[in-house]
This record gives structure tokens, C-alpha cells and sequence, in this order.
């Protein structure tokens, strides 16, 4: 009887790794990508605004926030791209920043993390400055606990972790320790960055956090900082080729994940594959993929925006930045 129950399991794709209660769901090896199933409309051209390269783009209430890498600055649109209003403050005085990654909501206002800047700075939804803490460490992602913690992640350090962080910049501890050893090269630095998280979704009625990585198409689920799920591919899912610089090999990744974003009881999970974009569709309940659809547009980087709706960036072919809403 058990030999039976064990093998329902493998068949369903869900197997629980020993010694750990961890549920893993494999995706199908063969899927059949829908097309022309989701709505692409261009929102506008965004020359005219001076938005010439695409940057970091999020969505908060009716709002989009933009981080403009060439001058680095911070941009308010509107959900039809207009600006509302735009702020340069590049340096590294008091709520001056080098490098902006990442934005979370808080309390309210916004949390940004300045990358290279090694700080984490407080506005108000009209990007008026409220506050700011340093960092030891240089971290490129941030997202808000529903204890008001700031967890900080990025692929700058070696161990992988998420740390946390109060809101006046006390550490507290960290969590999510590697599954996969890494793979160092001579300088102790891990090239190939396996379990360097790329984007998170967190929700805090379950304080569940979801995180994909770098180079693989895997995706982890956090209930309370513990380890209990995961959805995972085939190994070499995602192709790379070998190329060398300053006498040194490095895996450049053709296949790589684009972003992720859940909504009631769907996980979205956006990534280039073969050269395409496609958001595969997952079951949050038993982490079944439901659907994969084919995008039209190479969009370089994706925002949620509620529901099923998502704004992005792209370049069209004189290389202008379009602003994309995405229905899928």
C-alpha cells in the first residue's frame, strides 16, 4: 500500500525531500504555450517625459514609480504615464542615493533601497524624504514584514540569506539559508549565483514569502522564515553557453527568470525562455502550473499592478521606452 501511495505522488509531480517538510512540485516537462490569450496595449511612448531608458519599475495604489538610471533619479507617473513629479538626488549625504533597486510600501510611505549607496531610504508616496538608516552590508532588494521589519536580499552576498532588519536599522537575524552549495572560482566569489534571489512576492496574512532566483527557473516558498514549498524544473531547464573575459569563465544564461507576482490564489511567474517571454500560471493552493502564456513583447522589466493587470517597459524599434499594460 505504501509502494502505491508514493508512487501517486511521483506521478502528480509532488514529492516531500527527506528528513524535511518540505513540499516540491515539478513542473511538466511539456507545455503547451497559449497564444494571442493575453491583452498587450501600448500606454504610451515615454520620450516625451524624458524617460529614455528603461530602469526599475513598480506599482503602488494608482501610481507608478520609476527609477531612472541615466540621470539617476526617482519618477512619479501616473498609471497613463504622465509625470506627477521627479526628484535627483544622486550622492551620499542625508537622503542622497548611488544606485536605487528596489521599493517596497511602508507604512503608508515607500521604502527604497540604495544598492551601492549601502542604506535604506524613507519617502512619502510624493517622494518627499522622511528618513534613512546605513548598512554594513550592500544589499539590492527590500520588502516590509507585517511586523513593519525591513528583509533586505540581494546577490552581493555570498551566504545568500535573507536579513532583517528593524525600521531604524537594528539587525535582527536572518533566515533562508541555501539549499545548493555554491560553486566558488579561485577568488572564493560563486560565479554561477544559483541562490541569488531576483524577486519576491510576500503575504502577510500568511507571512508567506515566495522568491525566485538568478539562473534557474526554481521558485521557494517561506511560511513564517521557514523553508516548506517549493516549485522546481528539470535541471538545465534554463540553457546558458560559456563565454570568457580577463581570463576567466563565466555561465552567461539565455533562459532566466523576469519577475513574479501573486494574486488571491494565483502565482505569476514571468520569465524568458527560447527567446520569449511567458508568464506561467500557478495553483497557490497545490502549486499546480495551470497555464503558460506567450507574451508578444520582449518587456525588460514588469510591474504588478492588481488582480491580473501589469504595467511594463519595453523598446520598440528606434529604441524609444514604451509603457506597456499587460492583461493576462
Amino acid at each position: 500500500m505504501r509502494n502505491w501511495v508514493v508512487l501517486l505522488l511521483l506521478i502528480a509531480g509532488v514529492q516531500f525531500l527527506p528528513g524535511q517538510n518540505v513540499k516540491t512540485v515539478y513542473i511538466p516537462e511539456d507545455i503547451r504555450a497559449e497564444e494571442n490569450t493575453a491583452k498587450e496595449t501600448v500606454v504610451r511612448e515615454l520620450s516625451e517625459q524624458e524617460i529614455f531608458k528603461t530602469g526599475f519599475l513598480y506599482c503602488v495604489d494608482d501610481s507608478l514609480y520609476f527609477f531612472n538610471p541615466k540621470p539617476p533619479e526617482i519618477v512619479k507617473l501616473t498609471l497613463h504615464g504622465d509625470v506627477v513629479k521627479r526628484i535627483h538626488k544622486y550622492g551620499r549625504g542625508p537622503c542622497e542615493y548611488i544606485d536605487l533597486f528596489n521599493l517596497w510600501p511602508f507604512k503608508g510611505n515607500l521604502a527604497l533601497m540604495d544598492g551601492t549607496g549601502r542604506k535604506v531610504i524613507f519617502y512619502t508616496k510624493d517622494l518627499e524624504c522622511l528618513s534613512e538608516f546605513k548598512l554594513t552590508y550592500q544589499f539590492l532588494g527590500i520588502f516590509i514584514n507585517k511586523n513593519n521589519e525591513c528583509v533586505l536580499f540581494n546577490e552581493a552576498n555570498l551566504d545568500r540569506y535573507f536579513w532583517v532588519y528593524s525600521e531604524d536599522g537594528k539587525f535582527l537575524r536572518k533566515f533562508g539559508k541555501p539549499l545548493h552549495p555554491k560553486n566558488p572560482d579561485k577568488t572564493g566569489k560563486d560565479r554561477n549565483q544559483f541562490d541569488s534571489v531576483r524577486h519576491i512576492i510576500y503575504t502577510p496574512e500568511k507571512d508567506g514569502l515566495w522568491a525566485s532566483f538568478r539562473n534557474r527557473y526554481d521558485l521557494r516558498y517561506y511560511e513564517k522564515e521557514k523553508l516548506v514549498g517549493e516549485i522546481r524544473a528539470k535541471e538545465g531547464y534554463f540553457r546558458w553557453k560559456e563565454k570568457e573575459m580577463m581570463n576567466m569563465k563565466w555561465k552567461s544564461y539565455i533562459d532566466y527568470p523576469k519577475y513574479i507576482a501573486g494574486s488571491a490564489h494565483r502565482l505569476f511567474y514571468f520569465i524568458k525562455k527560447d527567446e520569449q517571454i511567458f508568464c506561467d500560471v500557478f495553483d497557490l493552493n497545490d502549486y499546480r502550473l495551470l497555464r503558460r502564456i506567450k507574451l508578444k513583447v520582449d518587456y525588460r522589466v514588469i510591474a504588478h499592478y492588481k488582480g491580473t493587470t501589469f504595467y511594463a517597459l519595453a523598446y520598440d524599434e528606434s529604441e524609444n521606452v514604451l509603457l506597456f499594460k499587460i492583461e493576462v
